[in-house]
């Protein structure tokens, strides 16, 4: 057998073994055995969801060497044999861009964020907005569609920082500040942080008259506790109708509203309340998901 044939980062081929619940055991064609674990099965997570009926004992697959294991398996992979997205990882994505992601898992210390197909990286608990006052499993959910900015990346250590500080508004629609990259066919659309429009502090405004709208009542407690602490005056109710009903006996300088409400939506409200008080401030709460669901209806709010 040649020297180092099996060193990290070699090329080896061989035929799938049988299936475990932690990968496929692979049988080389030097007779050796390795463990190729689900994770490293392919980049797409349809490709990890359906691993079990795209890969059968028999089939030839080819693979990169990872490491040994304790129990001397070859830890192998076949994703990285197909390519290595980190190797231009900071080309796609440099240094304070915004990129959108998901939610993948959250920890005390902090949330993961799949920022690309079987690419994810951290952010920190020190990198939340100064208004996040509560720790990440308070804040965020496995799912959770999020805009975050990219802090560093270590191509070797294969680690990703990312960042929500001092984020208030980006500005989406801004041709000169969006770069795009393209990964098997996917396009992702990136904004860099400079091109973002921040906008004071809450605390270091006056305090004001604010409706809340908010129909989850863990939700409603949480945000109108929120203001409270900031010093405002929020009255809170759980629909768009009652926030109708209560526009003229509270006579709010800000309406706060959820987007996704029942029957009457968010957006409806919010038009609705600007015939009425057309020098009323509006300020809607939706997730990235509700966004790009109701862009239109959002666009032709911000002319009114």
């Amino acid at each position: 057998m040649p020297e180092n044939v099996n060193k990290v980062g070699s090329i080896l081929k061989g035929k799938v073994h049988r299936q475990l619940t932690s990968g496929l055991v692979i049988k080389l064609d030097d007779d050796q055995f390795g463990l190729v674990r689900v994770r490293e099965i392919g980049w797409g997570e349809d490709v990890r969801r359906h691993w079990r009926e795209r890969y059968k004992p028999g089939d030839s697959i080819s693979t990169v060497v990872l490491g040994e294991d304790t129990h001397s398996l070859l830890e192998l992979s076949m994703r990285f044999f197909e390519r290595d997205p980190w190797s231009t990882l900071g080309e796609r994505h440099p240094r304070g861009t915004l990129i959108a992601g998901k939610v993948t898992g959250v920890q005390n210390y902090g949330v993961f964020v799949e920022i690309e197909p079987g690419i994810e990286g951290l952010l920190h608990e020190s990198r939340l907005p100064v208004w996040a006052r509560k720790a990440p499993t308070e804040l965020f959910w496995p799912g959770d569609d999020v805009r975050v900015v990219i802090d560093s990346i270590d191509i070797s250590q294969r680690k990703i920082a990312l960042s929500m500080a001092d984020l208030r508004r980006q500005r989406w629609n801004q041709p000169d500040g969006v770069s795009t990259s393209t990964v098997d066919g996917t396009q992702y659309r990136a904004i860099h942080a400079d091109e973002f429009s921040v906008i004071s502090d809450l605390a270091k405004l006056p305090p004001r008259r604010i409706l809340l709208v908010e129909d989850d009542p863990a939700q409603g407690e949480a945000v109108q506790n929120w203001l409270r602490g900031m010093g405002e005056r929020p009255t809170w109710v759980d629909s768009a109708e009652a926030a109708l009903a209560e526009l003229d006996n509270v006579l709010p300088e800000v309406l706060l509203s959820d987007v996704g409400l029942p029957n009457m939506n968010g957006i409806q409200l919010a038009t609705e309340a600007l015939t009425r008080h057309p020098t009323l401030n509006v300020v809607l709460m939706s997730g990235w998901s509700q966004f790009s669901e109701h862009q239109q209806e959002f666009e032709a709010l911000l002319q009114r």
